[in-house]
C-alpha cells in the first residue's frame, strides 16, 4: 500500500484512510484516474438513521352501550323467495300436472276433479302476469289443489299445440275448464283474470256442481276476455241423494263414458258456441233478477198486519284506505252485493246490512253467513271482521 498516494488521494476527495485504500486498488493505484472516476461518480452518502415505528394499540374512544349494538344474522338463501324477475314470474310448477292432456284426463277422473288447462305464449306479458298474481294467489291454489286437475303448457309445445287444434282459443293466454268425462269445453278466458274474479267463479261453479253427478254439469258459456254467456242455474244431485232409478242410470252412463280416451282429430263439443256480450261476473245469475221480482210480489202480495217493517241500516259506506276492505255478498236468490265496510266493524255488521237488503220479514236470525271456500258458519257476531279474516272474502247468506 502506498501511504503517499492514499493520503493525496483522501486529500483531493475528502474521503477517510478505508476508502481512499479500496478505490486506489480498484483503479490499479493511479491517482489521477481514481481522482477523476471519484468525481464523475455519484457516490451516495451515508444513509440517515430511521426511527423505529411506533409499537400498535388499541383503545376506546366512547364507551358503548351494548342495547345499541346491532347483531346481524347470517344471510340463508331460500329458493321460495326468489327476487329475481326470473323467479318473481316462474310457472306454477307446483301446481301442474306433469303428463300429455290425455294423462290428465284419466288423472281427474280418477281424482274426481274438473280439469283446468292454461295455454300460455311467452312473447304476452298477460302469460307472465299470470304466473306472477293469478296462481301465486294463495285461495286460487286452495281451490286448484282441491277440485281441479290444473295443466300448464306453451303454446308452441307439441302438447299445446295439438290442444289448440282441438279447442281452437281465440287468443292467448287462454284458461279452459273442462269436464274430463266428456272433454267438453264449459268455459273459457283469454288474457290475464284477476284472482279475485277466478276465484268468484270457480266457487260459483263448484256450488252449481258435483262430479259425482248424474249427468255432465252445468254448461258455463265460453268467455273470451270481457264477454261471456250467462245460463240458468241447474243444481244437480249427489248420489246419496238419487232414487234407485237414478242411481242405476249413472251406472249406465259411467260403462259408456269415454273418461280421458285418446285424443282425436274430431274436437270435442264445446259449450254454446252461439254467445251474447255480458260482463263475465259469474257462470250463472240470471235468474236473479226474476227469483227476486216474485220475492218481493209474494210479499206486496201478503195482508198488512202479517208484513214486517224492513230493517234500517243507516251506516254510510266508508270511502276506500288502508282499514277498508271489500267484502262480496251473495244473497239466497243468487244475487250479488259488493260493498266497502271497515275492518274494525263487527261481524253483526254484516248480519245488519244483509237483513237490509233481503226481502221484508227476514230478520238477522232467519239467515246465516257462510264463507264461500271452506264453508264456515260465522257465529261469532262480537269479533271484527279483521278478527275473522274476512279482508276481501266472498260470503254466501244462506237462510236457516
Amino acid at each position: 500500500m502506498d501511504s503517499a498516494k492514499v493520503s493525496e488521494f483522501m486529500g483531493l476527495t475528502g474521503t477517510d484512510a478505508a476508502f481512499a485504500t479500496s478505490f486506489l486498488e480498484q483503479h490499479g493505484w493511479e491517482v489521477n484516474l481514481a481522482v477523476n472516476t471519484f468525481l464523475e461518480t455519484d457516490i451516495p452518502d451515508e444513509q440517515p438513521e430511521v426511527r423505529k415505528p411506533l409499537p400498535a394499540r388499541s383503545d376506546q374512544l366512547v364507551e358503548l352501550d351494548p342495547s345499541m349494538l346491532m347483531v346481524r344474522k347470517p344471510k340463508t338463501f331460500n329458493p321460495w323467495k326468489d327476487h329475481t324477475l326470473a323467479g318473481i314470474f316462474r310457472p306454477p310448477t307446483e301446481l301442474s300436472f306433469r303428463g300429455t292432456f290425455d294423462e290428465l284426463l284419466r288423472h281427474a277422473c280418477h281424482e274426481h276433479k274438473w280439469v283446468m288447462v292454461n295455454i300460455q305464449e311467452n312473447t304476452e306479458f298477460a302469460s307472465h302476469r299470470l304466473n306472477r298474481d293469478t296462481w301465486q294467489h294463495e285461495q286460487v291454489k286452495r281451490i286448484l289443489t282441491k277440485s281441479f286437475a290444473f295443466w300448464q303448457v306453451l303454446d308452441d309445445d307439441v302438447h299445446g299445440h295439438a290442444f289448440g287444434g282441438l279447442y281452437h282459443p281465440p287468443s292467448l293466454p287462454v284458461i279452459s275448464l273442462i269436464d274430463p268425462r266428456t272433454r267438453q269445453e264449459m268455459s273459457r278466458w283469454t288474457g290475464f283474470v284477476e284472482p279475485q274474479q277466478l276465484v268468484s267463479l270457480l266457487q260459483d261453479f263448484l256450488e252449481d256442481n258435483d262430479i259425482s253427478s248424474v249427468a255432465a254439469p252445468r254448461i258455463a258459456s265460453k268467455q273470451t276476455q270481457g264477454d261471456s254467456t250467462q245460463e240458468p242455474r241447474k243444481k244437480v244431485k249427489k248420489v246419496q241423494e238419487m232414487t234407485d232409478e237414478e242411481q242405476l242410470a249413472l251406472a249406465l252412463a259411467a260403462s259408456v263414458t269415454d273418461c280421458g280416451g285418446e285424443m282425436t282429430s274430431s274436437p270435442p263439443e264445446t259449450a254454446a258456441s252461439s254467445s251474447s256480450s255480458t260482463p263475465p261476473s259469474s257462470f250463472s245469475s240470471s235468474s236473479s233478477s226474476s227469483s227476486s221480482s216474485s220475492s218481493s210480489s209474494s210479499s206486496s202480495s201478503q195482508p198488512p198486519q202479517q208484513q214486517q217493517q224492513q230493517p234500517r241500516y243507516d251506516e254510510i259506506e266508508p270511502p276506500v284506505g288502508p282499514q277498508v276492505t271489500q267484502v262480496q255478498l251473495r244473497l239466497p236468490s243468487g244475487t250479488k252485493i259488493t260493498r266497502r265496510f271497515n275492518v274494525e266493524n263487527k261481524v253483526d255488521e254484516l248480519y245488519r246490512f244483509v237483513a237490509s237488503v233481503l226481502p221484508t220479514g227476514q230478520s238477522s236470525e232467519s239467515f246465516v253467513l257462510m264463507t264461500s271456500f271452506p264453508k264456515k258458519n260465522l257465529q261469532d257476531r262480537a269479533i271484527t271482521i279483521q278478527e275473522a279474516r274476512l279482508q276481501n272474502s266472498s260470503l254466501i247468506v244462506e237462510l236457516s
